[in-house]
């Protein structure tokens, strides 16, 4: 619910503030944003509430999705419509969709799972190291940074 509710002001503020921004730059402060947000909850896991831990929990996730719209979902929509020939880019942005939805909403949660099963032993009994997976998050959100060279820049893309 607050991941579809967030995805509007998401989009809003990267057309607003983020779009003349180079997409690698933005990648980099993805990573970091998320890996923030990933360590306040690791925080609330660990009893450190600010005294409201509904609120923080809410403001926590809220501005946490709202950033990750603005800087890990939009830009890669955007390089693929500029780098898409347009008679064609209906039928790709169809299939990069479904791949980019497959890949963070169904992988990413069956290889949590399987880190979980595996190596934490978190279950609706036991939730004392729910930290832990919060930890694990945080660190696997900085990995795409070894990666950053790939992204094309703005310029190479202008050329294509």
């Amino acid at each position: 619910m607050i991941a579809t509710f967030c995805y509007v002001p998401g989009a809003l503020l990267y057309n607003k503030y983020l779009k003349e921004f180079e997409y690698r730059s933005i990648m980099v402060v993805a990573c970091i944003t998320q890996s923030c947000g990933c360590s306040l909850i690791m925080l609330f896991c660990l009893g450190y509430d600010l005294g409201r831990p509904y609120l923080y929990v809410l403001l926590a996730t809220f501005v946490n999705d709202i950033l990750y719209t603005m800087f890990i979902e939009m830009p890669p929509y955007i390089y693929l419509a500029k780098l898409i020939p347009s008679r064609i880019e209906s039928s790709m942005y169809a299939f990069s969709s479904g791949l980019i939805d497959l890949t963070w909403y169904t992988l990413a949660k069956y290889i949590a799972i399987l880190i979980n099963v595996l190596f934490v032993h978190v279950n609706y009994d036991n939730l004392q190291k729910t930290w832990v997976l919060y930890a694990i998050q945080a660190g696997c959100s900085l990995i795409p940074l070894l990666f950053i060279w790939i992204i094309p820049k703005r310029e190479n893309v202008a050329k294509v």
